[in-house]
């Protein structure tokens, strides 16, 4: 029974209402720690690499900004530099400035570039073969925010491999969202995760783990380690190794009106959603088609028009012999004056 009109909320209640998590937290996860890093990278790497054993390595790191700020390579290029050997790229003059004091004097190689995915000799594998990168290495880290996808295409056409991977994807983006950002410098998109999961299993990448805003892939025996020491669930699906916390979703009232959920700011720009701009129907227009009283605004299907039939040429009927018509005429009214003569 409807409640009296004087005790009627005037007003809609919104509530964010709990949703069950498949996030399985008994992966890497487990070890995230950062000193350097955004979100917990630091303490993921070092476990896989405890897994993997000694012996000397190889990173690249694309777009290392200063090498310290939210880096992934820090905690393993500074205290262990007689393992790990560093090939660090930074377009930003300022901060390669930076990542050189920090890194030369250890014998890493630091270089000032912009890494192209449309310019062949800018793109990564000619950057790398300039230096003398070697072909395998044991760590490629992307953050670029934007074309990390095509990078990392590039560099797995390219033929070379790495042992692992991060790489940076949208985390606004739904998981069942398969979307590559256009082969374009200037774009400014970033990937989905499920796309850059397709990626990676096409060249034998299988995710791993996740954090706030990246993908950790293993090759093939890579990741079989890691599962037979138990630091990955052999039967984790990427539903299973993240959860879109940032995402922003839409939904419809009956009249027409969208309603923001979720995240309702834009992340990189720090502005908030209006939900006036967002809507199609102006006020006027927001009825319920469906209302009683003649308010629907369900146009009635049209009758389909009924097409004129052509005929084809072989039963089209054919022109009157009009001349043979007059001539025929012509004979008749002559025979007839003949006789009246």
């Amino acid at each position: 029974m409807c409640p009296p009109p004087q005790t009627r909320n005037a007003t809609a209640e919104i509530k964010k209402a709990p949703l069950p998590s498949r996030r399985r937290k008994d992966g890497l996860i487990r070890f995230a720690k950062d000193n350097t890093s955004q979100g917990g990278e630091d303490g993921i790497l070092q476990a896989i690499y405890d897994c993997l054993g000694d012996g000397p390595r190889t990173v690249v790191d694309v777009g290392a900004w200063d090498g310290v700020h939210l880096s992934n390579t820090h905690s393993l290029l500074v205290p262990d530099a007689s393992t790990w050997r560093g090939f660090l790229i930074e377009a930003d003059a300022s901060k390669c400035e930076k990542l050189r004091a920090l890194h030369e004097p250890l014998g890493n190689v630091c270089v000032e570039a912009f890494v192209s995915c449309e310019d062949d000799a800018r793109k990564l594998p000619a950057i790398l073969g300039k230096h003398s990168c070697p072909w395998s290495v044991d760590l490629l880290s992307i953050d670029v925010d934007g074309v990390d996808y095509w990078l990392w295409r590039d560099f797995l056409e390219s033929g070379r491999a790495a042992k692992v991977v991060v790489i940076e994807f949208n985390p606004s983006m739904p998981d069942d969202l398969h979307y590559v950002p256009p082969r374009a410098d200037a774009q400014r998109h970033g990937a989905s995760l499920a796309a850059l999961c397709a990626l990676g299993e096409a060249y034998d990448y299988f995710l791993v783990e996740t954090t706030l805003f990246n993908a950790v892939f293993a090759d093939a025996a890579t990741r079989a380690l890691l599962v037979e020491r138990g630091l990955v669930p052999a039967d984790a699906s990427r539903y299973d190794l993240h959860e879109t916390t940032m995402g922003t979703q839409l939904y419809q009232l009956y009249d027409g009106t969208l309603k923001v959920h979720g995240t309702k700011k834009l992340l990189w720009h720090r502005k908030p959603i209006d939900e006036r701009k967002l809507q199609v129907l102006g006020e006027a227009e927001r009825l319920f088609p469906f209302a009683p009283g003649g308010t629907s605004t369900e146009k009635k299907p049209r009758r389909p028009k009924r097409r004129k039939r052509r005929r084809s040429p072989e039963t089209k009927p054919r022109a009157a012999p009009y001349a043979a018509y007059a001539l025929a005429a012509l004979f008749v009214a002559s025979l007839v004056v003949h006789r009246r003569r």
